[in-house]
C-alpha cells in the first residue's frame, strides 16, 4: 500500500512543525490548568472581597468552565495534528531506509 507524499518534504521541517504542534497542546494544556485553578478560586475565595455579586460569581466560575472546556478541544486539534505529523515522520523514515 502506497500513499501519496510529496518527496520535496524534509524530514527535518517535519519534525520541527511537529515539535511546534507537540509545544502549542502543552501550552493550551497549561492554560487548560489555569482556567481550572481559576474557577475553584473564584469559588472558593472571591467572596471574601465583596467587590461581585455571587451571581457574578457563579457566572465567572461557569465562563471559566466553558472556556476550560473549548481550550481543552483545541488541545486535542494540537495532539491529533502532533500524532499525524509523528506517524507521517515514521512513515517516510521507513520507507526511504
Amino acid at each position: 500500500m502506497s500513499f501519496a507524499v510529496p518527496a520535496n518534504i524534509s524530514t527535518s521541517g517535519l519534525s520541527l512543525l511537529a515539535a511546534l504542534f507537540s509545544a502549542a497542546g502543552f501550552a493550551v494544556g497549561v492554560l487548560n490548568v489555569v482556567l481550572n485553578l481559576v474557577s475553584c478560586a473564584v469559588l472558593r475565595g472571591a467572596t471574601e472581597l465583596g467587590v461581585l455579586s455571587m451571581d457574578q460569581l457563579h457566572a465567572l466560575t461557569v465562563m471559566s468552565m466553558k472556556l476550560r472546556t473549548q481550550a481543552a478541544g483545541i488541545g486535542l486539534v494540537f495532539f491529533v495534528l502532533d500524532c499525524l505529523l509523528a506517524g507521517l515522520l515514521i512513515w517516510k523514515i521507513r520507507t526511504t531506509a
